[in-house]
């Protein structure tokens, strides 16, 4: 007989499943780009964040300097806010190179296309 083992790894917040805290995820049930179950200290939140018709264009440095300028992103401190992982998501989706330029690098180091 086969048993049923519950996983205790996965964070719970307000029905919405978590890998771990202050990692964000694509939200799929309200009208946002990202959640995130946000921790700090002992206080515990689901944020929800983004403008879904907007696109991040990150990748950009006048973009970038303008977005975190209008939005104050230096004074953002708590990470219980979506002002706060909204700065960070500009910071870190500037950090992942696209996928254009990893194929164009992989397609140099093997010499030749994929498709």
């Amino acid at each position: 007989m086969m048993s049923l083992v519950r996983r205790t790894d996965v964070i719970r917040i307000a029905g919405e499943a978590f890998k771990a805290y202050n990692s964000p995820k694509r939200d799929v049930q309200s009208g946002k780009q990202y959640s995130v179950a946000a921790k700090e200290g002992n206080k515990v939140r689901l944020v929800r964040f983004g403008d879904p018709n907007m696109e991040n264009r990150s990748d950009n440095p006048e973009r970038k300097k303008a977005f975190r300028s209008r939005h104050s992103c230096d004074e953002k401190k708590s990470k219980l806010t979506a002002g706060y992982w909204s700065c960070r998501n500009w910071v870190m989706l500037s950090l992942v190179p696209s996928a254009s330029l990893l194929w164009s690098l992989l397609e140099k180091a093997h010499g030749g296309t994929y498709f």
